[in-house]
């Protein structure tokens, strides 16, 4: 044992340079390499969704179906001129649902304004949507209580007043989707470069005690075998 330990040693000695080469190289290009990694970018708003008697703007799946999909995404894209490439948007931008009425835009890039400025139009061309459907609706409950205010009778104006109730009851219980978490963009976190640069001295470290055992072990079990 003592003589395989010396033979290690001289070894090392001999190999004195190349040993503290390595891992200060391998630590230098995991660094290199950590530092010119492109930067990934994710933007996220939030919308909570209304409350106009309408199953699919107001349904957090039904979004996520749908605006995240390729006929979703045109329909918007021409209605609102959004001027976004439909296949690169489809592939990162995601709708998140929850099991109460609050939903989770989020979508990712390498470019921290063009991920900003993406989400922003997506955000606000589906808000507009609601609101369209939303204004629908109160559209038709105020026609239909003015409808009723019109009719002039002697006989049912208990029924008449049953009706303005719950027509008025309606368009107060009436609520548009809003945002309420405007567009934020953070970097997508990666290892540091630091770090890299530390696996990367482990990594040399260990390529230096390969070079310098190894051979020692290949030889000890030749003489064994002798």
């Amino acid at each position: 044992m003592k003589e395989f330990i010396n033979r290690i040693v001289g070894r090392a000695k001999k190999l004195v340079w190349l040993l503290i080469l390595i891992p200060v190289f391998t630590a230098g290009i995991a660094f290199i390499f950590a530092n010119k990694a492109p930067s990934s970018y994710q933007g996220y708003s939030q919308i909570i969704l209304g409350n106009f008697e309408n199953e699919y703007m107001t349904n957090g799946t039904f979004l996520k179906d749908f605006y995240t999909s390729e006929g979703g995404l045109e329909s918007i894209n021409q209605k609102y001129n959004l001027n976004i490439d439909i296949n690169e948007v489809k592939s990162s931008f995601s709708i998140i649902p929850s099991s109460s009425k609050p939903v989770e835009l989020t979508y990712s890039g390498s470019s921290r304004e063009e991920v900003e400025e993406t989400l922003t139009k997506l955000t606000d061309a589906i808000l507009e949507e609601t609101t369209i459907k939303y204004q629908t609706k109160v559209n038709g409950v105020e026609e239909r209580i003015n409808s009723i205010e019109e009719i002039e009778t002697d006989t049912e104006p208990v029924t008449k007043h049953y009706f303005l109730y719950n027509l008025s009851t309606d368009e107060t219980n009436l609520r548009n989707s809003e945002l309420i978490q405007e567009v934020k963009v953070s970097e997508i976190t990666t290892i540091p470069p630091q770090q890299r640069a530390v696996l990367g001295l482990l990594i040399g470290l260990i390529l230096s005690v390969f070079i310098v055992v190894v051979p020692e072990l290949f030889r000890e079990e030749e003489k064994a075998a002798k």
